[in-house]
Parts: C-alpha cells; structure tokens; sequence
C-alpha cells in the first residue's frame, strides 16, 4: 500500500499511534507491491478519519491510472452510543455515478479492510445515499 502523497504517508507511518497501527493493518492486507494506494483524510486530532483505496489500473511512459476500490471511514452512530464503527462503502455508484453506496459497519478496522480486500462488487449496499 502506498499513500496519495509523502504527507499522508508521513502522518500514517510518524504520526498518533492510532494511524500507525491502521497503517499495519493496510500493509499487511494491501502489500507494498505498488498496486494499491490510499488517500487519507484525518480528523482534527491528525488521526486517519477516511481512508479511500484505490487500484492501480493502468501504466503509461507518462503516467498511472488509478480507480477507486472502496472506502472505509470512521462511522459515529447517531443514537448516542460512543462506540467508534468503521462503514464500508463506495463512491461513484449507480446510473449516473452520483451515489454513495454503504455496505457494512464493523467494530474493527482489520474487518473492514479484510471485507474490502475480498472485494465489494457483487455486495448489496444497505444503504443508498
């Protein structure tokens, strides 16, 4: 796995402890083998709060296409439990490619990056935004 850029990169593997234990989560599941990457979003707090992962699809002299894979973000659930979730989801869905389709929730970040490693083309969202 490898980061959208060297901030991101720096922040995942120097930065709170809570982003370098995902990072070896990512990195076990995802390997460095430059055919996947993430773009990460953090929190005020400068902790991971949205991870986008995407595949390398295509290679040119000149440059790399990348496609978006799955997401996976911090979820809190509006019915006042603290506990932190992560969702499972994915971008750029449905006729006009405008819609946000969630598939899980899970208590751990290692089951969600397992669930999205397995693949989510064939999941049924469980919710449509």
């Amino acid at each position: 796995m490898r980061y959208y850029n060297s901030e991101q990169s720096k922040k995942m593997i120097c930065g709170t402890k809570n982003n370098l234990k995902l990072d070896v989560v990512l990195q076990k599941y995802f390997p460095s083998n430059r055919k996947w990457g993430a773009n990460v979003v953090f929190d005020a707090n400068g902790d991971a709060d949205f991870i986008e992962i995407c595949k390398l699809s295509d290679v040119t002299p000149k440059s790399e296409t990348w496609t978006h894979y799955a997401t996976i973000g911090v979820y809190n659930p509006s019915n006042g439990n603290k506990e932190r979730l992560w969702e499972l989801f994915s971008l750029f869905n449905g006729k006009n490619k405008d819609e946000v389709w969630v598939f899980a929730y899970y208590k751990n970040f290692g089951d969600a990056v397992r669930r999205a490693l397995k693949g989510i083309k064939n999941l049924k969202p469980i919710k449509i935004f």
